[in-house]
């Protein structure tokens, strides 16, 4: 008993350390404001209308809990890999990892505590959206068990993320690359490539989707245990079991993870970052013998050029996250979409070309902000800000190098998305010579529009992540506020816009609404390029989101030379 007692307390001082260090800070609370929000948009949008029918009630009970189940597992994704992914790795660039030896925790005291502190905001997310997914209950169509399978199975799969997160920050050196690999970890996790794997069997003629599904899919991967436990119905013993055992093959699956991270972080307990062994070089530096010396000019930004070469350089895991993974990702979808076309004997390559532009409009901000949101939060936990006080440049001269360093980040992931896109510009060429091929626009004009919107977007993205990367103070913080502000910068106030004018029957509010969104703005000229409100909606955007850059970049210099250039 007394030795129990005695694990236990280390246990629950570090618990206790994650919680109040991050618990009691604003910004997650904000994380949370934005999930309700979103939760009571779609209470909003989807509750039937006065008197409805017993199958409306049913139609929307069932729609409303998916929708918040699915509003759930987002805010999950977004917060858990953050978290998780820069818990250990903080530790060591803050020259906090050996203090912990010299106290009376293990390492898997530690692990434990940082597994807790990502499940705990979690819960907050959870506890927050209770009381709508109650809203669904007052209707009819539900069941208890439904919750209950829907609140397991994503529960454990947030689980395994977190660990795998916890595994990235104990293995890799930087922040920017754990959390990086900590959602691509959640992406095989959620079964992604898996699914991307039996849709090319499928269109080669081998059909196993079904079978695979049946008998392993519905048993290993959260996605589609989530769709069968939320079609099964109540009562189905197929439902109920895919969930248990998907469930159980996660927790199997993070008690793994967390014992390959005890080893790695066992391996270097009570080493300082400049001993430890997965600090030094690699061989290939070591058989060099030395690193070729780098010269700062007096042409170019210093803090540039210090963030060119050491903090995103072309070579290493900064070097695959900037440019090769846009490059394969975009590679891989098109291909797969022209795959489809040609198989199937479709000729539709402008619906197809526009379907891409949009997802690759939203996967090109959430690389941006993953790879720029320690830009200033890394200073903190480094604690440089002394040695850039020291220097003989102006504060407006450190943050534009800052600035142009991310700026060049986005230049490399537009450029790797560009070439990973070559495919499916090539088919749109050709099918563009068949006659009836393109109905509205032409391939140039659609990839003019294209690339302005890229351009927007990773515009807002870029300002937005500098303005949280400078009020925060850690950089998992920073991300989840750069998803949830670049989000509702870019969408959600002409999401917010419609709801708000479908429920004031101002009918006529979609024709204007691209005004405020760079995507609705592109969508509109699509669909009618030859309406004058669409053609007013897109150049209005310009010129709201040429003020909001500009009005972000001045807030961050007046944050940055009035809070970080003086002592405190």
């Amino acid at each position: 008993m007394t030795r129990i007692i005695s694990d236990f307390l280390p246990i629950a001082a570090l618990i206790r350390r994650e919680l109040i260090s991050s618990l009691r800070q604003a910004r997650y609370f904000y994380a949370v404001l934005v999930a309700v929000a979103a939760a009571a948009i779609v209470v909003f949008t989807m509750w039937p209308p006065d008197r409805p029918m017993p199958w409306q009630m049913r139609s929307a009970s069932e729609s409303l809990f998916i929708l918040l189940g699915v509003t759930l597992g987002l805010g999950a994704a977004v917060t858990v890999p953050a978290l998780a992914g820069s818990s250990i790795v903080s530790e060591r660039e803050e020259e906090t990892f050996e203090l912990l030896a010299m106290t009376t925790a293990r390492p898997w005291h530690v692990l434990l505590a940082k597994l807790v502190n990502s499940a705990g905001h979690y819960l907050l997310l959870v506890v927050a959206l209770a009381p709508f997914a109650a809203c669904a209950f007052f209707l009819v169509g539900m069941n208890t068990e439904v919750l209950w399978r829907t609140l397991l199975i994503v529960s454990t799969t947030a689980l395994v993320c977190a660990a795998a997160g916890v595994l990235c920050s104990a293995k890799l050196k930087k922040s920017m690359a754990a959390v990086g690999v900590s959602y691509l970890a959640m992406l095989f996790i959620l079964g992604l490539p898996v699914l991307l794997f039996l849709i090319v069997l499928e269109l080669l003629g081998v059909s196993i989707a079904d079978d695979f599904f049946d008998g392993v899919g519905m048993y290993t991967m959260p996605i589609i245990s989530f769709v069968v436990a939320m079609g099964g119905g109540p009562g189905k013993s197929s439902a109920t079991s895919s969930v248990v055992v998907c469930s159980f093959f996660n927790v199997f699956v993070a008690f793994v993870l967390l014992v390959v991270a005890h080893a790695a972080v066992y391996r270097n307990w009570g080493m300082s970052v400049d001993t430890a062994p997965g600090e030094r070089t690699s061989p290939q530096e070591r058989a060099r013998g030395y690193l070729p010396a780098r010269r700062f000019g007096i042409n170019l930004n210093p803090l540039f050029l210090r963030e060119r070469w050491y903090e995103y350089p072309l070579r290493g895991w900064m070097g695959v996250l900037q440019f090769w993974t846009p490059l394969g990702l975009a590679f891989s979808a098109t291909s797969l979409i022209v795959l489809v076309r040609v198989v199937e004997g479709k000729n539709d390559a402008e619906a197809a070309l526009v379907g891409w532009q949009f997802l690759e409009g939203m996967l090109l901000p959430l690389l941006m902000a993953a790879l720029t949101a320690n830009m200033f939060t890394k200073e903190h936990e480094r604690q440089n800000l002394d040695a850039l006080r020291m220097t003989l440049m102006r504060p407006l001269e450190l943050l534009s190098g800052k600035l142009m360093a991310s700026l060049r980040v986005a230049a490399l992931l537009l450029a790797g998305a560009a070439v990973g896109s070559i495919p499916l510009f090539l088919f749109a060429l050709v099918s563009a010579l068949v006659p009836g091929g393109w109905n509205t626009l032409s391939v140039g004009e659609h990839v003019a529009l294209a690339f302005i919107m890229f351009v927007e977007c990773l515009a807002v993205t870029w300002i937005v992540t500098a303005f949280c990367s400078l009020v925060a103070r850690r950089m998992s913080s920073a991300l989840v506020m750069s998803y949830v502000l670049g989000a509702f910068m870019l969408g959600g106030i002409a999401i917010l816009v419609i709801v708000v004018g479908e429920g004031l029957r101002l009918y006529d509010v979609d024709n204007w609404v691209g005004m405020f969104s760079p995507y609705f703005a592109y969508g509109l000229i699509f669909d009618s390029p030859t309406n004058m409100d669409s053609r007013l909606g897109w150049t209005m955007s310009h010129v709201l989101i040429a003020a909001t850059i500009l009005i972000f970049l001045a807030i961050n210099a007046r944050i940055f030379t009035s809070r970080h250039m003086q002592d405190k």
